[in-house]
């Protein structure tokens, strides 16, 4: 079988994410969002869909459709905006459009699962590896834990905390890869 013929051809997934596929497995959610980082487009400072945030801050019944509109139309320019995925998903809920709803749920769902498969995040050893440094804040949000502040620590950004018990003092995120990213970025052999 030829990489492309691939169950997990990068691109043929992508397609199929970006497409809300329902089908995609936990290896393929992997996949997906730790493969980016081999892509040309990858982009360690990418702050995400920042009309979707925009949007998503004044959303009404009436206004749902055209968010919804929008966040269909940008999904191929920001396809793990975790912030956008979850904005949709809530909004979908809210405004009981159950089958999008289901499929951002689905997403968020199968991305939060990887990143959560490399770690626990209450050690340096045991970090959630992360590709972008908003993705951190926003699985403090859906975790409802609240940042005090930030820090790096060799190759970790610790997030300090309140509001937890699950994480005594803050959550460790691995970003090595975002420093290598950078690095790609800016032709350098060594982190930024």
């Amino acid at each position: 079988m030829t990489a492309e013929n691939s169950d997990n051809n990068y691109d043929k997934l992508l397609g199929r994410f970006n497409d809300l596929d329902t089908t995609l497995s936990d290896e393929h959610y992997f996949v997906l969002y730790y493969g980016q980082y081999f892509q040309d487009s990858y982009k360690p400072s990418n702050s995400g869909n920042n009309l979707i945030k925009k949007m998503g801050r004044s959303v009404d019944e009436k206004s749902y459709l055209t968010f919804k509109d929008s966040l269909i139309a940008t999904k191929r320019l920001y396809p793990f905006d975790l912030r956008a995925l979850s904005m949709g998903s809530v909004l979908a809920h809210r405004f009981a459009d159950n089958e999008f709803a289901t499929k951002l749920d689905r997403q968020l769902i199968g991305i939060l699962k990887s990143i959560f498969s490399t770690g626990d995040g209450k050690s340096l050893e045991t970090a959630l590896h992360v590709l972008n440094v908003s993705d951190e804040y926003v699985i403090c949000d859906i975790l409802n834990v609240s940042v005090t502040g930030q820090r790096t620590v060799k190759n970790c950004d610790f997030l300090t905390t309140e509001n937890t018990h699950v994480f005594e003092k803050g959550i460790y995120f691995n970003i090595e890869k975002i420093f290598e990213g950078y690095a790609k970025l800016f032709g350098k052999k060594d982190n930024p």
